[in-house]
Order: C-alpha cells, then structure tokens, then sequence
C-alpha cells in the first residue's frame, strides 16, 4: 500500500505532462516565472524517479 502522496504526486505530473503537449512550455509573463516553472518540473522528475525507486 501506497501512501496517499505518492498518488498525488503521480497526479500533478500527469497535469504537467497534458500542459507540456497542449503547449510545450507555458507562455510566461517574466524570466522569474519561467524559472519557477523549470524548478517545479525539476522538483517533479525528482519525486518521480524516488517514487520509482520505492516501487521497483
């Protein structure tokens, strides 16, 4: 049994990757949200790989 955050995690990735097709990166406004952005996908391929990790 999983805990209930690595669901969660799996989910906001998902959202991610449907944002990545429809768009490939978001338009934004200034340089210091992009890079918000980039450190949020960064975060994500983190917690991804450690999930994986744990499952394998």
């Amino acid at each position: 049994m999983y805990p209930i955050q690595c669901i969660e995690v799996i989910r906001v990735e998902d959202e991610f990757t449907e944002a990545e097709l429809k768009f490939k990166l978001p338009i934004r406004s200034n340089e210091q949200e992009q890079q918000d952005y980039t450190l949020r996908l960064k975060e994500i391929e983190a917690l991804k790989t450690q999930i994986e990790l744990e499952v394998a």
